[in-house]
Parts: structure tokens; C-alpha cells; sequence
């Protein structure tokens, strides 16, 4: 599913001008009565030289998780943000990053129970954005609308908690309401690639093949790298009848993801069928495009993107 595949893209971007701390995030004890012994005032300084040796230290920390974040060394960035949260347990952003380093990892149950502490401690836009994230990767669709919703009533403007209910609702097959909330994305942020992608998509469904095409190809100009996008290109040029072109981007998405089971049948499909033969072809997030099967899927009890796990 695209909740689950496009985590890193659309629903958890994090970088180290975003993730690093000030010195002022932790809270510092209130300074102490003015001293009026000498080695009472010497105690007081050792106190808060150790105090911000552990506030340096824990920043330091929090900086290297950041940067290996950002090189794709989630577990290390785990591990980093695990060593500052035994300095300062009740700091609820160092929670959030944490369980953004597990979503990162695949790990959505364990990233579940740290965004919790991280809201617990702190309720905040981002930290609900990304519960949505995780409770989505569960397949647990309505409780991660509530998260997203949560997330834009604390900041209307966090496009992240308009796009996750987005997504959410288009697992649901709501795609009224997925409509709405990627146009709310996309105006907020005009540069949120996976939203113009979902918006493609949805498009696609409606078979507005041109505005399909439009939308994931501005989607690929701001990001190129999200194999699953490319694969929706394709499949774009594969209704179009233009087999070449649909072969040359399905191409493109299995050499960045090439285990994708997604991109993996969409390219046995496009290689060995006629254009005139579209079933099969997928969106890039798993959904069959057929309406009728898709409505076969949710009387059948299967969860739409079933196929894409």
C-alpha cells in the first residue's frame, strides 16, 4: 500500500535542520536562591556545568542520528536517538524522531507506541501526522483519519496531516474525500511530489488520462527517485495506448524498486500483453484500476493495496 510504501516520501520527511534540537528544548531546573556560601555557589556551578555536559551530549547525539537518517542508516539513527532519550526521557520530540527512525525502518508497531509517548508528553502536528502514518502501515485506516485529523486541527497548515488522511481515505476507497484533502495537500505545498502522484492517480481512476499524465510527471520532475511512481507513469502511457513510452518508465521503476511486487507485476504484464489487453495493470499503489474489481475486493472483505504487501 502507498501508506506503507511511500513512507519515507510523503509522510516522513526528515532532515537535520528539522530534527536537530536547541539547547532550549530541555528543560533546565530554576536557578537556585542566590548562594551565601562560597562552596555553596561552587556547588551550584559543578551542578549546572554537568547539567549542560548532558544537554550538549544529548544534542550531539541527536545531530548524528539526523545525519545518518539522512544517509539511509536508519538503525544507527535509532540507536543514536535511544542513547539521548536515556539522558532526557521526558523530551517528547526526541520520541517523535525515534519513532520516525522505526516507521523508517518498517517497524510501525514499535514507531506507534513512541509517537504516543511523543503526543503524551507534548501533542503536536507532526507527531500526529506521522501516527497516521504508522496506524496506515497497520491497515488501520480510520483510527489513522483521526490521527491526521488531530494533526490539522492543532495546524491547518501542516499539508503532511492533509495528505495522510488522503491516502487514508483512498485505502478506504472514499475517493471524494482523498480528492479534497490531496488538493488541500497541493495547496499548501505545491511541491509535495506523492501528493501530486496520489491526485495522478486518482485522476487516472476517472480516466482523465492527460491530467493523470500532468500530475505525475511534474510529481517525477520534483522527485525522480520513488520507483512506484514511475510505474503509475507507465501506467498512464499503457492506457494511452503507447506501449513503448509504458515500457520505457515501468523499466525505470524496477531499477529503483526492483522487488516491488507492484512494479514487478506491472512490468511481467506491460512485457508479455498488448495494449489492448489493460487488465491487470495497477496503480502505483496496488489498487486494481477496474472499478468492478475494486468494488469486488471491498465486498469480499480484502483491503484495497492487499495485493501490493
Amino acid at each position: 500500500m502507498l501508506a506503507r510504501l511511500l513512507a519515507l516520501l510523503a509522510m516522513l520527511t526528515v532532515s537535520v535542520t528539522q530534527i536537530l534540537l536547541s539547547a532550549a528544548a530541555f528543560s533546565a531546573e530554576p536557578a537556585s536562591p542566590k548562594a551565601t556560601q562560597r562552596s555553596s555557589a561552587a556547588a551550584s556551578v559543578k551542578s549546572k556545568e554537568a547539567e549542560q555536559a548532558l544537554v550538549d551530549r544529548a544534542l550531539s547525539l541527536n545531530q548524528q542520528a539526523a545525519e545518518q537518517y539522512n544517509k539511509g542508516q536508519f538503525q544507527q539513527a535509532c540507536e543514536l536517538e535511544t542513547q539521548a532519550l536515556s539522558l532526557f526521557p521526558d523530551q517528547a520530540v526526541l520520541w517523535e524522531n525515534k519513532a520516525n527512525f522505526l516507521l523508517a525502518m518498517g517497524k510501525s508497531a514499535d514507531a506507534l507506541a513512541c509517537f504516543d509517548k511523543s503526543i503524551a508528553l507534548e501533542p503536536g502536528a507532526s507527531a500526529f501526522a506521522s501516527k497516521a502514518c504508522a496506524l496506515a502501515n497497520l491497515g488501520r485506516f480510520s483510527e489513522s483519519i483521526t490521527a491526521s485529523t488531530e494533526a490539522i486541527k492543532l495546524d491547518p497548515q501542516h499539508w503532511k496531516g492533509w495528505n495522510n488522511r488522503a491516502e487514508a481515505y483512498y485505502q478506504q476507497g472514499d475517493l471524494k474525500k482523498a480528492k479534497a484533502d490531496v488538493d488541500k495537500t497541493i495547496e499548501i505545498n505545491p511541491q509535495a511530489a506523492t501528493a501530486l502522484a496520489m491526485r495522478g492517480s486518482l485522476k487516472m481512476r476517472s480516466k482523465d488520462l492527460d491530467g493523470a499524465q500532468a500530475d505525475l510527471d511534474r510529481s517525477l520532475q520534483i522527485d525522480p527517485t520513488v520507483g512506484l511512481i514511475w510505474c503509475s507513469r507507465a501506467t498512464v502511457s499503457w492506457r494511452k495506448k503507447d506501449k513503448e513510452s509504458a515500457l520505457k518508465y515501468v523499466q525505470k521503476a524496477a531499477l529503483l524498486a526492483p522487488n516491488n511486487p507492484v512494479v514487478k507485476q506491472n512490468k511481467t504484464f506491460m512485457e508479455t500483453h498488448s495494449v489492448d489487453d489493460p487488465a491487470g495493470v495497477t496503480t502505483f499503489n496496488g489498487i486494481v484500476l477496474d472499478p468492478e474489481q475494486k468494488a469486488s475486493q471491498l465486498k469480499s472483505g480484502t483491503k484495497p493495496g492487499a495485493e501490493s504487501k
